[in-house]
């Protein structure tokens, strides 16, 4: 059977529908998922009138193309394929979730696909698309935190080769000085929990590329002040395992 929207939302549905030929059905959209024309039906199938679990499946189809299979993007598409990923992200701002974190893991392998070359200025393009004159402010911020959260959770897993490695890590060193900052104003600005929570747990991922212990003060203390709050405590206490941790502040 040919790999294409029609088809594979029809298994989707059944795969949720008969469990009887669930595993063959996985095979199938498995086999579809890594296909060369799923970077064609993806689009089509995260359509605002398709069901959450269809929307999911092309996301995720998205996100495994832009991880895996990069090398069979042309670079003079990169471009639109970056506008679409952008302006799809912030459609789904307000989710559903599932949906959302797939699409903003699928921006986070593209960013570093492209970092220091065919999208030097990534981070920073990152963070104007998302701001509260573009979308609700809430879910703006939620979703940037998101997508900045999963960049180094995805640079540990992406397929790049060692040079590739080193240029990327790099230049997320020094996208440190956008995104701390920026961490420090929500934690400081916002009274919204989810808003806070999201704040230490990206300051916590991008302490993987080291910050000397005077540059992130700030945000330690507001670490410790997450401490005393149950709710924060061990996202807090992740976050000051990742500074304390850091060679450079042992001396």
């Amino acid at each position: 059977m040919e790999f294409n929207a029609e088809h594979i939302e029809k298994a989707v549905h059944q795969f949720y529908q008969d469990a009887s030929c669930q595993a063959e059905i996985n095979r199938w959209l498995t086999a579809a998922q890594v296909s060369p024309q799923a970077w064609q039906f993806c689009w089509p199938l995260m359509a605002k009138d398709k069901n959450a679990e269809v929307q999911f499946f092309g996301a995720s189809c998205l996100h495994v193309k832009i991880a895996r299979y990069w090398h069979e993007v042309p670079a003079e598409h990169v471009s639109v394929l970056r506008e679409q990923l952008l302006t799809q992200v912030a459609s789904f701002a307000e989710g559903p979730k599932t949906v959302l974190t797939q699409l903003c893991i699928a921006l986070a392998s593209l960013a570093l696909n492209t970092l220091g070359e065919l999208w030097p200025d990534a981070i920073t393009d990152i963070i104007m698309t998302f701001q509260p004159e573009n979308l609700p402010h809430l879910q703006v911020y939620l979703t940037l935190l998101q997508v900045l959260t999963v960049l180094p959770e995805e640079f540990g897993t992406v397929h790049l080769t060692p040079h590739r490695k080193g240029v990327v890590r790099n230049e997320l060193q020094k996208a440190l000085k956008q995104v701390l900052p920026l961490v420090h104003s929500l934690l400081t600005d916002s009274l919204a929990h989810p808003i806070y929570t999201q704040s230490i747990h990206c300051f916590s991922r991008w302490m993987e590329f080291g910050a000397p212990l005077q540059d992130v003060e700030p945000l330690v203390e507001c670490c410790f002040d997450a401490v005393r709050n149950s709710a924060l405590f061990d996202t807090a206490i992740d976050a000051l395992i990742a500074v304390f941790s850091q060679p450079e502040n042992h001396r």
